[in-house]
Order: C-alpha cells, then structure tokens, then sequence
C-alpha cells in the first residue's frame, strides 16, 4: 500500500519523535506537514490507523505512535534524481508498507517501481523491495545506469541492492 504525502509527512514526523520516547500532539503534527487544516491531520490520522500504520487512543493526548507490527515503513526512492545517497530524504517519493516474510535484514531495505517491462517477473508499475548491500545472494540485482534502473540476474560491481520481493500491480 502507498501512503500520499501528507501520511508520508505524517510518518516522517512519527518517526522523528520515536527517538525521543514522546508522542507528537496533532499540532505538531500538523507543523510538520504541508496541511493546515487539523481536521484534514486527523482524517489522515484515522485512516492510518485503519491501515495499522499507526496507534492512536481516541480522547487522549500525545498516544499516536507507530504501530508495533510485522509492517515495516519501507522507503520509495526515486533514481530518477542524482542524489550521493540514494536513501536520503531527497531522493525518496514517499514510504510504502510492506510485511516481511523474516524479522531481521542485515541492511537498510528500499522500494522502487518499475518503469517498464523488465522480464517474466517484474512488470511496468510493480514495486520491488530490495535490501541494500553488494553481498552476493539471491537471484536478481539492481543495478542504475545513469539515473535508470535495471533489474538483471547478473551481479557486478554497480549492485545497488538484492530483491527480495516484487508487489504486484494489476
């Protein structure tokens, strides 16, 4: 599922505040985003918790934090754009969540959607979830050439990340 901007700006400051131990008040939530309605950041609120992005106690203050769940907030970066650091916040379109089939990754994991047909498995407008590492591993690779993505069985030394899921999109 793909989160929208202003769940994404919602996330993003969810995040932030998980460092702190303190949940953010619906203003501050609020500051950090582009909306300036907090009607519109409760909406948002609601349906991020119906999604299970989120938890939230109706009636109390600073009780939103992010959900405990097998759910992971994965990155969706954009390689369309030069950044040094593809994971910087620059160079990501938003977050999607996805549920992983294990606990742990040794790296950092992203998504990309694909731009075209690429092979049998992965078509125009699927998002791969990849791990960021140059480990040798599994079957398929990404790899970017300037500034364009290609999904290859074969490993060199321009590996940016090891797939280890394809979401599908009809």
């Amino acid at each position: 599922m793909e989160l929208d901007k202003i769940d994404t700006q919602i996330v993003n400051t969810l995040i932030e505040y998980s460092n702190s131990n303190i949940s953010p008040s619906m203003r501050e939530i609020q500051k950090n985003t582009d909306c300036q309605s907090l009607s519109t950041i409760h909406k948002h609120c609601n349906s991020l918790a119906e999604k299970g992005i989120i938890e939230k106690n109706d009636n109390q203050k600073r009780t939103i934090k992010l959900a405990k769940t097998k759910s992971r907030i994965i990155p969706l970066v954009n390689f369309e754009k030069y950044c040094k650091n593809f994971l910087d916040m620059d160079c990501i379109l938003g977050f999607i969540s996805w549920t992983p089939d294990r606990d742990e990754y040794e790296y950092p994991l992203f998504a990309v959607k694909a731009t075209d047909d690429y092979n049998d498995i992965i078509h125009k407008n699927d998002i791969v979830i990849a791990e960021n590492t140059f480990k040798d591993g599994k079957d398929y690779y990404i790899e970017e050439k300037q500034n364009k993505l290609y999904f290859t069985d074969k490993h060199s030394l321009k590996c940016i990340g090891r797939i280890i899921s394809v979401i599908k999109y009809m």
